[in-house]
């Protein structure tokens, strides 16, 4: 099967919405292409990369308050969610997120080096 690949600008936006519909109920969310298409059009998410606090200056507030500007930061600029990631096994990094409302996504992440 011959098919190209192309990234998807607004001209494609009515059928990115569907497919992201499509996305969304297979997560087992409810329909709504109209919010499918809000959403694409004009929601940032934002994502944290290599969120990390000196050793010495842990448990001492400094993570609670990097988060903290990170959401407000957010909110002023319109992003519609924060997204970060971190180890498995790093449960005090976990506990503060969830501490700071930040809830677990039931997803496997993968990466490949280039």
């Amino acid at each position: 099967m011959n098919f190209s690949v192309d990234q998807a600008g607004i001209r494609d936006l009515d059928t990115v919405a569907a497919l992201f519909d499509a996305y969304r109920q297979f997560y087992e969310q409810p329909s709504d292409p109209d919010g499918s298409r809000r959403f694409l059009r004009a929601v940032r998410a934002w994502l944290l990369n290599d969120l990390f606090v000196a050793p010495q200056a842990r448990r001492h507030g400094v993570g609670a308050a990097l988060l903290r500007e990170a959401a407000t930061r957010g909110r002023e600029l319109g992003a519609g969610c924060l997204m970060l990631s971190t180890a498995l096994d790093n449960a005090p990094a976990q506990a503060l997120y969830a501490s700071l409302g930040w809830h677990r996504e039931a997803s496997c992440e993968y990466l490949l080096t280039l």
